[in-house]
């Protein structure tokens, strides 16, 4: 919430509400019948290799059950860092990568390659084929490793190679690594203090790059993912959850199209200040989604040219479910103060003119709309443009609730047509037999994961704000 408060206007600040008391968050958590688990990093100062760097401490965790009862939990990251080179946040991103999610992080401070044991790693002069190496020893002092070829006895000895003399490989074992390492940090510590009955709502409230976590897909010792296990929301922040029942208790009884967006004609943006603009490529899987999305409620979607920003604002008020599938921009591209943009249509290509609105909707605009909306849903969110930090999701999300949405769905990654379709469709169609938000959107990861089972494919979604 102060990550926000710091980015925006006055007039906009006026709009959040203050830091709740602890018995409001009591009541929260009462109102919401659901275990809130509150994260915040914790960093110190440490010397390292004679020099004072600020490093991640600790892990605090918060789990506020309906009942009431407050429970603080810790956990140290020291380790992460002092003997595996690496840190929360870059294993954040580490999994991401090995989810195959490509993402830019070229403006982060950490962006070096990074190695931790258990690592799947290929010698950059091995052909692309050959089989990848495990990484049992780390000297961040003098950047090397030991290596081991899964398939040596147990009697071979492990080499010693540098880092630069090796490229980490993607693959579903790496992926597995750090589902189950992100679930060993952020999980384990509170997992006595979650519901036992996989009905009851667990909301997590991350800090940061926490926000990129995919915690459906936190992988516990057994194997199991945490969606099998409970069901998951996210806020940024606890008062936002009053927010939302407050305003979903206010929606119109009349309000009950829905308004579905895909695969708009692109707008031009520039991936670096300053830079000439390129257009954003089309999404024609997302414009099929749109079709399939819209026969369930029987309307007409709004594609290619015809969905501009204009149009799209005009809509807006009229529907009580808007799914927009197309890019969403997680930087400041237009200066506005709070990051995050959905693309639609630039007006110039209707009107003939050669100036009008770009056709990014920006985080900053949607503050000042007034939506009906009791949920929108972005997908496809993710263009691997813009920094991968945590701000992006909240100016997209939390202007979305600021300005009256009670609900957001949003993607972290783009998901394969055929996955995204099924899942959309799976989730929809559990929504209109009764089922409150997280439920459906937990049955239909759990429907999609029968026949994708790989996580890449059904874990990207997070719902912010309300259930009901």
């Amino acid at each position: 919430m102060e990550l926000l408060t710091s980015k925006i206007s006055p007039s906009h600040q006026q709009k959040l509400p203050p830091p709740p008391t602890i018995e409001e968050i009591k009541q929260i958590a009462k109102t919401q019948n659901a275990t809130l688990v509150q994260y915040s990093i914790i960093y110190d100062d440490f010397k390292v290799e004679n020099k004072i760097k600020t490093k991640e401490s600790k892990l605090y965790i918060w789990a506020i059950k309906p009942t009431g009862e407050i429970i603080f939990r810790t956990a140290d990251l020291k380790p992460l860092w002092q003997e595996q080179n690496t840190s929360l946040e870059k294993l954040v991103y580490e999994n991401l990568k090995s989810l195959g999610v490509a993402i830019d992080t070229t403006r982060s401070a950490n962006n070096q390659q990074s190695f931790a044991i258990g690592d799947l790693v290929r010698p950059n002069d091995a052909f692309p084929k050959d089989p990848a190496w495990k990484v049992v020893a780390v000297n961040p002092q003098n950047r090397t490793l030991k290596i081991w070829l899964t398939t040596w006895k147990d009697t071979e000895e492990p080499i010693e190679i540098k880092f630069a003399q090796v490229t980490k490989v993607s693959s579903p074992q790496a992926a597995y690594i750090n589902l189950q390492q992100l679930h060993k940090i952020l999980i384990d510590p509170i997992a006595d203090l979650l519901p036992k009955d996989p009905n009851a709502r667990v909301t997590f409230i991350p800090q940061g790059s926490l926000f990129f976590v995919p915690f459906p897909a936190l992988q516990d010792a057994d194997r199991k993912y945490l969606i099998q296990k409970h069901t998951i929301l996210t806020a940024p922040a606890i008062q936002v959850l009053d927010l939302t029942r407050k305003q979903r208790q206010k929606l119109p009884i009349t309000v009950k199209d829905a308004l579905i967006i895909g695969n708009p004609t692109m707008p031009k943006v520039s991936k670096i200040p300053g830079a000439v603009a390129e257009q954003l490529p089309p999404l024609p899987d997302a414009e099929i989604e749109a079709k399939q999305v819209a026969q369930l409620f029987k309307t007409q979607p709004i594609i290619g040219n015809q969905a501009t920003k204009s149009t799209i604002l005009k809509e807006l008020p009229k529907a009580r479910i808007v799914h927009f599938a197309t890019h969403g921009l997680l930087d400041d591209f237009t200066g506005g103060g709070v990051p995050g943009a959905v693309a639609l249509a630039p007006e110039a290509l209707n009107k003939g003119k050669e100036e009008g609105n770009n056709g990014l909707l920006t985080a900053s605009e949607i503050f000042d709309l007034k939506p009906n909306a009791e949920l929108v849903v972005l997908s496809a969110c993710n263009t691997g443009v813009g920094r991968i930090t945590g701000d992006g999701v909240i100016g997209l999300s939390r202007s979305l609730i600021s300005a009256g949405v009670s609900s957001v769905i949003v993607s972290l990654w783009s998901i394969p047509d055929a996955p995204t379709a099924s899942l959309m469709t799976e989730f929809y169609q559990r929504l209109q037999q009764g089922n409150d938000k997280a439920s459906a959107l937990r049955q239909a990861m759990l429907k999609t994961m029968e026949k994708h089972p790989d996580p890449q494919n059904w874990a990207a979604f997070t719902l912010i704000g309300e259930s009901n």
